[in-house]
């Protein structure tokens, strides 16, 4: 669920399954640094907004949300999102 604010990629649960296998493969020496890998993506992470809302507010108890970005509540108002913003 890191994925997205360190590189602008909104990936569904499924795909962060494959990038976190990349990820190991390649830490453990497995997927050496000059291979080539392709990780298909089958959908957005915009369907399944609940579960990055869910890892963003800790409410995943058996997942250790270290990249949580804590979601803020902004009233629905002009200037709500600016005041939000500042804090």
């Amino acid at each position: 669920m890191f994925v997205c604010p360190h590189t602008g990629v909104f990936v569904c649960p499924h795909t962060g399954v494959s990038l976190a296998a990349l990820m190991k493969l390649r830490r453990n020496g497995t997927i050496a640094a000059g291979d080539r890998v392709v990780v298909v993506s089958t959908a957005h992470g915009m369907k399944f907004t609940q579960a990055k809302i869910d890892y963003h507010s800790g409410r995943i108890p058996e997942m250790e949300c270290r990249h949580a970005n804590r979601p803020v509540t902004v009233k629905p108002e002009i200037g709500g999102y600016g005041s939000a913003s500042a804090q």
